[in-house]
């Protein structure tokens, strides 16, 4: 039961880690046109609400939940956010929420600071991909290594019979 557990949080922390560089893109592109920071948050919301079902994944459906939690509840967007960055343990995410909400309270350079999270979350998202297609190029190795010594095996066979 635990470990069925463990692969969910882990498959929804990489969801995360793929969805968070295209979410701060867009917020980048919000907030960089003059849209205050709730405003754009609220967008993002709504452009995720009206994906369809098979393009959303464990970050959009949450992000949306949250939009309308603190839509009925009168929470504020950034606070709700806050805590769901800290129940995910995505320490990138943590990062951006810290931004975000230091923003807000300080009013410290968003823009600079966001820009810099999203490359290295792209380059992020590119580790995290090469890291996969090794995984699977050595997994494909191993039965593609049988079927060569059995294809070896079937074209040699008649040879050393005629021997």
């Amino acid at each position: 039961m635990k470990s069925k557990q463990k692969k969910l949080r882990e498959a929804q922390q990489t969801e995360i880690l793929y969805t968070l560089p295209g979410f701060l893109n867009q917020l980048l592109l919000l907030v960089g046109s003059g849209m205050v920071l709730t405003d754009a948050l609220r967008r993002i919301a709504d452009g995720y609400m009206a994906l369809p079902p098979k393009e959303q994944n464990y970050f959009t459906e949450s992000f949306t939940q949250l939009w309308q939690e603190s839509a009925r509840t009168g929470e504020s967007l950034l606070t709700a956010f806050r805590r769901f960055s800290r129940f995910s343990h995505v320490k990138e995410l943590n990062r951006v929420t810290g931004i975000l909400e230091e923003n807000q309270t300080k009013g410290s350079a968003l823009w600079e600071k966001l820009q810099e999270q999203s490359e290295a979350l792209w380059t992020a998202r590119k580790q995290i991909t090469l890291a996969r297609i090794r995984m699977a190029e050595s997994k494909v190795s191993f039965p593609l290594g049988i079927f060569l010594i059995a294809l070896i095996m079937m074209t040699a066979a008649p040879a050393m019979l005629q021997m």
